[in-house]
């Protein structure tokens, strides 16, 4: 955690219009308030994560930013992450999505004053990332079930009904049968439907999937869903909302630092909501930690002084 006298005064700010529902508003307002603290922000507009990942790149090479900031949801500031992490640059955010559960998790401002603020002023905190085929993650990993969820899921419909765009497409998941794959946690091995690795108490927003986890902490809350009937999973997402461990005749949980998939052709795999082809699957700690600006009253910031 950083705690000399922060100068931060240039930002690029990588905005996703495809985001939650597109506040561009808000995000100006939040520029507006730097620009009137002395400072100065440049909007570059991404529609998609490979410009994402480019404008990152441009704006860390040029040598012009004390910060990069991803101005969006979680799957922004993922592949912004990926750029930002292999640098001493601090990444900020400006939380734009429709979860925006990076931003529950630190428990970020809502104001464009304090957002401004923070960005400005505020300290960083060294996240401890996940890895997946060599791409860091945040928040969490997951195949199965959910990830084949966002696949079904249209931009404009999330930009209307924000996570009521969710409903059609997991109704429309659970009346397919799901598939059934071997994943190893820690060498032990579990027959699932779903997978879940969290690196992050949170979950789909404000739930919370794994009470123990600190995002700060090194590895992760492994949940094998082993329950493959639409019954089965119901219950599991019921408990889930609910802020219950699920049955362990349907799910097990458990602390973890190493997850593989051997064989995970035709299984959905997603990090962070970005979904992933690949043929096999396997999670350890990324390299090396991400540096967020937070705020001085982040739980996170305080328990790591702790």
């Amino acid at each position: 955690m950083q705690r000399t006298e922060i100068t931060r005064r240039r930002f690029f700010v990588i905005h996703n219009p495809l985001s939650g529902r597109n506040r561009r508003e808000h995000l100006e307002a939040v520029c507006a308030r730097i620009a009137e603290r002395g400072g100065h922000a440049e909007i570059g507009s991404a529609h998609d994560y490979a410009s994402i990942r480019s404008l990152a790149e441009q704006a860390v090479t040029s040598g012009r930013f004390d910060a990069i900031v991803a101005a969006g949801g979680d799957g922004t500031i993922r592949t912004a992450a990926s750029v930002v992490i292999a640098t001493h640059m601090p990444l900020g955010i400006v939380p734009l999505g429709t979860g925006n559960v990076l931003a529950t998790e630190l428990a970020l401002p809502h104001a464009s004053d304090a957002l401004a603020d923070m960005l400005l002023t505020g300290p960083t905190l060294a996240l401890r990332c996940g890895d997946v085929a060599s791409e860091p993650f945040l928040l969490m990993a997951s195949a199965g079930f959910d990830a084949g969820i966002l696949p079904r899921l249209r931009h404009r419909t999330k930009r209307v009904f924000g996570k009521l765009a969710y409903l059609g497409p997991v109704l429309a998941q659970l009346a397919e049968r799901q598939r059934k794959f071997t994943v190893r946690i820690d060498g032990a091995s579990y027959v699932c439907s779903w997978l879940v690795v969290s690196n992050a108490r949170h979950y789909a927003g404000n739930f919370v999937i794994a009470p123990d986890r600190s995002i700060t902490a090194p590895g992760y809350t492994a949940l094998a869903v082993t329950a493959s009937d639409r019954r089965g999973l119901l219950r599991v997402m019921l408990a889930i909302a609910s802020g219950h461990p699920p049955p362990r005749t349907l799910a097990v949980a458990m602390p973890c630092s190493r997850v593989e998939i051997d064989d995970a052709r035709g299984v959905p795999i997603q990090a962070d909501g970005d979904p992933m082809s690949l043929p096999s699957l396997t999670i350890t700690d990324a390299k090396r930690p991400l540096h967020v600006i937070t705020h001085a009253a982040c739980p996170l910031l305080v328990s790591s002084c702790a």
